[in-house]
């Protein structure tokens, strides 16, 4: 393969001062040659008429561009800046990757409107120009979708664009301990979008006031952007080691590189929050890792989630935070092993000749003229329709001048009548001042009718509420055939149209093909939207109907559709969290290896911060997930709740007369699906710990356990599965004592909330009833020695006066939690974001 790259820059050169682009040259150009791929770097005039020697891959235009693909005839061109598509053929005979690592539109808002009008119609008939997209990360990549959709670009029959991030190159340095002084490096250009001043100045003032060792030494390295095109020797003095602040001008890479290696021990990444920080990544940090230095960076940054993952470094909110990261450093442990973590991070995820694999595939893909699949973070996605036309469109293009100029004068029409069609469809926006409804477009697993597990009571009293609050919600799953629209607090199934339907793969199949992914298999299918698109196309399509554009996801990779919409719609997400994910797998799996933990935790806060707001449903997980990294201001809490009408409304059935038990037993209630392995545990410990215990003390117990999926065989003679039930306040109210021996789990219990409010005396463990805030022996008994547990069951069943007082303080407690009045909660929560 050969591929010719177009560049701004000259090719790079160490002993002169590096500006990003020409590092991102040199990376690229190097990782795809170690690739087995044939590069050939090619440069543009300079801009800023810097002077230039000769060099036979210089051009000046396009002609003199189009004289070196006739010269070189690439099987792609790979461009490093948006502006140099210009300079291209108006057709050619091979693919147009572009390079999209700069947020320019975000740059452009610090210029005059007039310029920042033209630079967007500039690059908008850029981006129609290319066939492939390279971002740096996935924020980058939502930010450019959009871009692509006013270019013209159909998205969905595919989704050129994959993830190159800013990396390095070999070697990879461990850099020297710190002893007496600890050098502590920032800098870069001062731009009106990132301003690091006031970052500065606090550092600085930590190391003026830093009185025992080691001494921190503050360097910062900045100065004008350097010109293109650069002349000079490599030469650098290092600076002397008594200042605490010391201010130098840039340097060449190579005396850059010298200093890292030889006297600098952590780096700064800093500077003030704005969109155009947000979206970006940063070469000075990919250099300190592979220097192995540790990082504080702000936590708003993109790279803040894999320093914290791997303790690289420390992610910093504000300024106040910024002494305690510097005093930790200061620590000789700590420094150690955050410098072993950043060099490790490095070669793990910024090695360039790992990092550029993707770029590989995509221009191998599109070299084949593309077979119909649509793309997005490697998920597969079919449209048989879609995929027809442009594999007819692919074999024009194979075929030559001929057919290309017939695609590009739109004689050849189908292909291009349907790309036009679906991307007007999918990028559809209320008309100019119209409100949006304020209709809710919830994104869920599928196992809700029945509700008899706490996540689909949850899901479906959710919609209920809201849509008593006259917010109509639609409910999309993986069921291709139908979803569910609530509206005045009734369900009802709708249909999708035979074309949507014909659009996505067979839900068998794409469970199957969702095997693959590395998730347990146990909970496979709450991570099914990471593999299946079609329910980007489910949740697009009932935002349409519903006139939405707010998607409610219920669970952490049900937001990735949501994302998607809100990306090629407008709007809000929403995530709820029912527990968090990550750490119950990990307690709950033991076959999760670390770094199967780490995928999905990484995932899950990704997806957080992505979203527009965190819904948890205790302080126990806001907590958690805040100091895993998930951004504060974007976490609410909203607990379970419960539809208090109809317990209230509930008449309890006679089990003892139904299971022929003894009038005088006591009925023991549990409730949960008993496919989840906390759940099943805790019945096993109940017949193992707590009826031997009760028999002993002369008590004959019965225990219900209500909940679908029983086990084959059962537990013990006196516990009884009954299975799934529509309602099962009616199986409650027949109990006289609730149980939740639980040992494991995350979340709040929906069980207890749904025991206070039929008036069901408790009797948990502490992890049972973890996350609802209640008083142990006011509310309910908590107890986790098994002979103090059976204990206050005996007392609850003896005392029938302490019975009655803890039923009554338990309703109290749950009177707020009615599913309207959270309803009202989460309409709240809209506003807050800007939903309404």
């Amino acid at each position: 393969m050969k591929i010719l790259y177009l560049t701004l820059e000259p090719p790079f050169d160490a002993r002169l001062t590096a500006r990003g682009n020409a590092v991102r040259a040199r990376q690229l150009g190097t990782a795809l040659a170690s690739a087995g791929v044939e590069v050939q770097q090619a440069w543009r005039r300079p801009y800023d008429d810097s002077p230039v020697k000769a060099d036979p891959w210089l051009y000046h235009n396009a002609g003199e561009l189009a004289a070196l693909l006739d010269r070189f005839r690439p099987d792609a061109i790979l461009a490093g800046y948006w502006a140099l598509l210009a300079d291209l053929p108006a057709t050619t005979a091979v693919p147009v990757v572009l390079d999209f690592i700069a947020p320019r539109p975000l740059e452009a808002m610090y210029e005059p409107p007039a310029t920042r009008d033209l630079e967007t119609a500039r690059l908008l008939t850029a981006l129609a120009r290319a066939d492939g997209f390279i971002v740096a990360n996935e924020r980058q990549r939502h930010f450019l979708l959009p871009y692509l959709l006013m270019a013209g670009k159909d998205l969905r029959r595919d989704v050129p664009v994959v993830e190159i991030p800013i990396a390095a190159l070999p070697p990879f340095h461990t850099p020297q301990p710190p002893g007496e002084r600890l050098g502590v490096v920032a800098g870069g250009v001062e731009w009106p979008w990132r301003r690091q001043q006031g970052w500065i100045d606090a550092a600085a003032a930590f190391a003026r006031a830093r009185r025992r060792p080691p001494a921190v030494q503050l360097v910062v390295f900045g100065g004008e952007y350097p010109r293109i095109v650069q002349h000079g020797a490599d030469h650098f003095t290092p600076p002397p080691a008594s200042e605490p602040l010391v201010r130098l001008d840039l340097v060449s890479y190579h005396g850059y590189s010298h200093f890292l290696q030889e006297h600098a021990h952590l780096g700064l990444e800093l500077a003030d929050e704005n969109l155009e920080r947000y979206f970006s990544q940063s070469f000075r940090a990919v250099e300190f890792l592979r220097h192995g230095l540790p990082l504080i960076l702000n936590r708003y940054l993109a790279l803040a989630a894999e320093i914290e993952a791997y303790g690289a470094g420390w992610a910093v909110a504000d300024q106040r935070e910024l002494g305690a990261a510097l005093e930790a450093a200061c620590d000789p442990n700590e420094w150690a092993g955050r410098a072993a973590n950043a060099r490790l991070l490095a070669e793990e995820r910024f090695d360039a000749r790992h990092t550029i694999a993707p770029l590989i595939t995509l221009v191998e893909r599109l070299g084949r003229g593309g077979s119909g699949e649509f793309e997005a973070r490697g998920a597969p996605f079919r449209s048989p329709l879609l995929g027809a036309a442009l594999k007819l469109e692919g074999n024009l293009k194979r075929a030559g001048k001929a057919g290309r100029r017939m695609l590009h004068a739109g004689r050849f029409s189908l292909a291009r009548m349907l790309r036009e069609t679906i991307r007007r469809w999918l990028a559809h926006r209320p008309a100019s001042g119209r409100p949006a409804s304020g209709h809710v477009v919830m994104i869920s697993r599928s196992d809700l009718f029945p509700a008899d597990h706490g996540g689909a009571v949850k899901v479906v009293e959710t919609a209920r509420g809201l849509s008593r609050c006259g917010r109509e919600v639609a409910i999309v799953s993986d069921r291709r055939d139908i979803w569910w629209h609530v509206a005045g607090g009734e369900v009802r199934e709708r249909r999708y149209p035979w074309w949507l339907r014909l659009a996505t793969l067979p839900r068998g199949l794409s469970s199957v093909l969702h095997l693959g992914r590395d998730v347990p298999h146990t909970n496979a299918f709450l991570y099914l939207p990471l593999s299946d698109n079609s329910y980007i196309l489910r949740t697009l399509y009932c935002a349409r109907r519903l006139d939405s554009r707010l998607y409610h996801a219920e669970f952490p990779a049900f937001a990735r559709p949501g994302i998607w919409a809100r990306t090629l719609r407008g709007g809000k997400v929403v995530l709820v969290e029912h527990n968090v994910e990550y750490a119950r797998l990990r307690e709950q799996e033991p076959g999760l290896e670390a770094a199967g933990y780490e995928r999905l935790k990484g995932l899950e806060l990704t997806l957080c911060n992505q979203s527009d707001a965190v819904v948890c449903v205790s302080d126990n997980d806001r907590d958690r997930l805040a100091a895993d990294g998930v951004d504060r201001s974007r976490l609410h809490v909203i607990p379970h709740g419960v539809d208090l009408a109809k317990f209230d409304a509930a008449a309890a059935t006679d089990w003892r007369g139904r299971l022929d038990w003894p009038a005088g037993a006591a009925i023991l209630v549990y409730h949960g699906t008993y496919q989840y392995p906390p759940n099943l545990e805790a019945l096993r410990i109940a017949a193992q710990e707590v009826l031997p215990r009760l028999e002993k003390r002369g008590i004959e117990a019965r225990i219900l356990a209500v909940g679908k999926l029983p086990p084959p065989g059962g537990l013990h003679p006196n516990i009884h599965f009954t299975g799934s039930i529509d309602n099962v306040a009616t199986a409650l109210k027949a109990a006289d004592v609730a149980i939740v021996p639980l040992l494991k789990g995350g979340g709040t219990r929906m069980k207890i909330i749904d025991y206070f409010a039929c008036g069901v005396p408790v009797v948990s463990t502490s992890k049972g009833i973890e996350g609802i805030p209640v008083s142990a022996g006011c509310e309910a008994f908590i107890e986790d020695d098994w002979s103090l547990f059976t204990e206050r069951i005996a007392t609850l069943l003896a005392d029938p006066a302490r019975r009655q007082a803890m039923i009554a303080r338990a309703r109290a407690f749950v009177e707020p939690l009615d599913w309207c009045r959270l309803a009202e909660r989460y309409i709240e929560l809209y506003r807050t974001i800007g939903a309404d």
